[in-house]
C-alpha cells in the first residue's frame, strides 16, 4: 500500500513508501530491502510492542528523533518512556544491549554554556539503588542509594560512601582498597600555598543540642582470625604515615603534625595532645616488650644541630616537663642520667 496511514486519528506522511500487512499474525511491516524513508508527522500510539530492526546498513542511525523549536518554548521531552507496570516483577523501562566493543550508551549535551549531561530521579525509597553499575557477572561496582548514600563494591551503602572489597590475597601480593594522588607539575607557588590530599572534617554545630564523641577519623586494623604457625602473620599497624623529602629545600619536614585549639567554652576533665590507651588481656601471648612509644632515629647527617628522642618547648608556665603517675618507673640509657624515678615530677 503507498500513500497515507491512519494510526490513532494522526495522519502519517505519505513519506510511507512501502508497507506489507501480515494479517494473520497482526504484524505491520513499514519499508522493505532498500534506504526508505518513513516520516511520522504528528503522534503514533502503539498498542502492544515495537521492534525496529535494521540488518542491512552497515552504518548511520537505526533510529533519529528531532524537535525544533525556539528556545522560548517550554520545556518537552523528546522521548518519553512512561512504564506503569507496577506490581509485575522486574520490569524495565529501557534496555539497552550491546554486542560490540563501543559504547552501549553515549550521552553528549552540545549547548554552549550551560547544557547538561545525565539526570536521575530517584523513588520514594532511600534504600533502592537510583544508579547502579555493575560489571559483566552482575556483580556490584558502583551504587547512589535513593537517600544519597554512594557504594563501591556493594549495592547497601551504610553511609554517605562505603567502599567494600572482599577478595582473597596469595602470598607476596599487595592490596589496596583507595588510592588518593595529589601532584604540583607546575606553578611557582610561595609558602601560602597548601597541597593537601585529604581533608577529613567533623563538625558539631548546633548550641542547642550535645553529642557522645566528635571524632575527625577512625583507623582501625583488626585481626580475627589468623594461621598460627610461625611466618603466617607479620605486622599490624593501625596507621602508617610515610613523610619522605628526596630533592630540593624545604624549611621543616615533619612525620605527623598534632594541633589542638581550644578558643573558648568549658572542658570539664583533661585536653591531650596525644593519648595513647592499651588494654592487653591475659589470654595474649607477648613474648617480647610492651612499650608506650618507642621511638627509632637513625640520623646520618653529621651536620645536624641536635638529635632529640623527645623535645618540650613550653610557651607557657609548666608544672613540670614529665610528669609520671605511679611508682617504680625508671629513665635509662641516658648519657647524662640514669636511675629509677619513683612517683612525681621532674623537669
Amino acid at each position: 500500500a503507498i500513500g497515507d496511514v491512519i494510526a490513532e486519528n494522526y495522519i502519517v506522511s505519505s513519506s510511507v513508501t512501502y508497507m506489507t500487512s501480515s494479517f494473520s499474525s497482526g504484524s505491520t511491516i513499514f519499508g522493505d530491502t532498500q534506504d526508505d524513508t518513513h516520516q511520522f508527522t504528528g503522534s503514533l500510539t502503539v498498542t502492544g510492542s515495537i521492534s525496529v530492526i535494521d540488518s542491512y546498513a552497515t552504518s548511520g542511525r537505526l533510529g533519529y528523533f528531532y524537535a525544533s523549536g525556539s528556545a522560548n518554548e517550554t520545556s518537552r521531552n523528546l522521548v518519553e518512556i512512561h512504564n506503569d507496570n507496577a506490581g509485575a516483577g522486574e520490569t524495565t523501562g529501557l534496555k539497552v544491549i550491546q554486542d560490540s566493543d563501543t559504547w552501549a550508551v553515549q550521552i553528549a549535551n552540545t549547548h554552549a554554556t550551560n547544557g547538561a549531561g545525565l539526570y536521575i530521579a530517584a523513588a520514594d525509597d532511600n534504600n533502592r539503588p537510583a544508579f547502579r553499575v555493575a560489571d559483566y557477572g552482575d556483580n556490584d561496582l558502583f551504587t547512589i542509594q535513593g537517600g544519597g548514600n554512594v557504594g563501591i563494591g556493594t549495592m547497601s551503602p551504610s553511609s554517605k560512601l562505603h567502599v567494600h572489597r572482599s577478595a582473597a590475597i596469595t602470598e607476596d601480593a599487595s592490596q589496596r582498597l583507595g588510592y588518593i594522588s595529589l601532584t604540583k607539575t607546575g606553578g611557582d607557588a610561595d609558602q601560602n600555598t597548601s597541597l593537601e590530599a585529604l581533608k577529613v572534617e567533623s563538625v558539631h554545630n548546633d548550641a542547642s543540642s550535645g553529642f557522645g564523641n566528635l571524632i575527625g577519623m577512625t583507623v582501625a586494623a583488626t585481626n580475627t582470625a589468623n594461621a598460627t604457625a610461625d611466618g603466617r602473620g607479620d605486622n599490624i599497624i593501625g596507621m602508617e604515615i610515610d613523610t619522605t623529602h628526596t630533592a630540593g629545600r624545604v624549611n621543616t619536614l615533619t612525620g605527623n603534625y598534632q594541633f589542638i585549639n581550644v578558643d573558648a567554652g568549658t572542658i570539664d576533665q583533661y585536653v591531650y595532645g596525644l593519648y595513647t590507651q592499651m588494654d592487653i588481656e591475659s589470654a595474649a601471648n607477648i613474648t617480647g616488650n610492651v612499650v608506650g612509644h618507642s621511638i627509632y632515629i637513625d640520623n646520618d647527617d653529621t651536620n645536624a644541630a641536635n638529635t632529640f628522642g623527645i623535645e618540650i618547648d613550653p610557651q607557657s608556665t609548666l608544672t613540670a616537663g614529665i610528669h609520671i603517675k605511679g611508682g617504680g618507673m625508671a629513665i635509662s640509657g641516658s648519657s647524662t642520667s640514669t636511675g629509677s624515678f619513683g612517683a612525681g615530677y621532674f623537669g
